[in-house]
């Protein structure tokens, strides 16, 4: 039996967006991980666990989730905006407005 794996990163997503609303930061990380490990072109997985490590306070991790998105897709303005909170969150105001300007403009 095949499994059907866009519907299942979905239904990881799903899970990992209800976690993250409710806190479940390490839940939702987890779900994130596994759409991930189902197919790691999941651009919103990647950027799920990024938020999801932000909220945290795992800024090193979310850096490297949120910047292998921008590899992955140079054009995903979400991506720069989180990746601009990122910046914030370190004190980079010039990185934060950089991220956030490249966001703007896609």
């Amino acid at each position: 039996m095949a499994i059907d794996k866009t519907k299942t990163v979905k239904k990881y997503l799903a899970r990992a967006s209800k976690h993250l609303k409710s806190d479940d930061f390490n839940s939702a990380i987890a779900d994130c991980t596994a759409a991930i490990q189902l197919d790691p072109l999941a651009i919103d997985a990647w950027i799920s666990r990024g938020v999801s490590w932000i909220k945290k306070g795992s800024l090193g991790q979310a850096m490297v989730d949120l910047s292998q998105v921008i590899w992955l897709d140079t054009d995903c303005a979400r991506a720069w905006y989180h990746r601009s909170r990122f910046w914030v969150e370190m004190n980079k105001d010039s990185r934060a407005l950089g991220d956030l300007k490249e966001a703007i403009l896609l």
